[in-house]
């Protein structure tokens, strides 16, 4: 059964790492990791989901009240609970986009910006909601679908860069993500490397996300800036934290 933990952890160096290290070595996955800074930047919201029976998830519970970063956790698939995703497809505009217009209506999509070329469809819903939209547009050109790598790296980034807020000679950024979005040939990719128990670096300088970023950094900052983008696959399932 699906269990999504809230938990409320001091906001310092290593303390994720000693979450997910915990999962690892009592053999749980991770399917999905969300985290981010809460109040005054104290303390961080971290939202994991797994699965287990329950008396398996009372267990790693109590182990995780042990860790001497966390402030409090908690099953939120006890009580009412919503779960949501959003997406961002951009399509090859269409000279009639009526039918289109009716696929996105029927899952409270709208299109929040289109040119002479492309349109931009934003849809937020549950993972099966996006998933069954994705199958409605297969007959559409979809020329990308950022659920990843740029979304996790631009929200926080372009605002930054457009108020002088970091300085831009030497921006690194490092990400990790779980091994579901390396797609569905993730073992002959990762051949002869345990994607459950370690951390794997690839696509180094070269990274296929690297020219879209740029170009989107460019298109929203007005500025010519290069970055240093690091990727790894994680030992969890679904999820995506970028550091920069």
């Amino acid at each position: 059964m699906k269990r999504v933990l809230s938990m409320l952890v001091e906001n310092k160096p290593g303390a994720l790492a000693r979450v997910v290290g915990l999962f690892h070595q009592r053999g749980y996955n991770i399917e999905s990791l969300n985290v981010a800074p809460v109040d005054d930047g104290s303390y961080s919201r971290l939202t994991v989901a797994t699965r287990g029976t329950e008396s398996a998830v009372e267990q790693i519970m109590k182990q995780i009240n042990k860790l001497i970063d966390i402030i409090k956790v908690a099953d939120l698939t006890e009580g009412d609970h919503h779960e949501l995703e959003l997406a961002l497809i951009k399509l090859n505009k269409l000279k009639n986009i009526s039918n289109l217009k009716n696929i996105i209506k029927e899952f409270n999509g709208k299109i929040i910006k289109t040119d002479n070329s492309t349109c931009v469809i934003s849809v937020t819903g549950t993972s099966i909601d996006i998933n069954n939209l994705l199958k409605s547009l297969k007959k559409y050109k979809i020329i990308s679908c950022p659920g990843c790598y740029p979304t996790s790296i631009l929200l926080p980034l372009v605002p930054l860069i457009k108020n002088d807020l970091i300085k831009t000679d030497n921006i690194i950024i490092d990400s990790k993500s779980g091994y579901s979005g390396a797609g569905r040939g993730v073992h002959k990719k990762f051949k002869g490397k345990n994607l459950y128990e370690s951390l794997s670096a690839y696509g180094i300088a070269n990274h296929r996300h690297n020219p879209e970023i740029d170009q989107l950094i460019k298109k929203y900052t007005k500025k010519n800036i290069k970055i240093d983008f690091t990727p790894h696959i994680s030992p969890m399932f679904r999820g995506i934290l970028s550091t920069i």
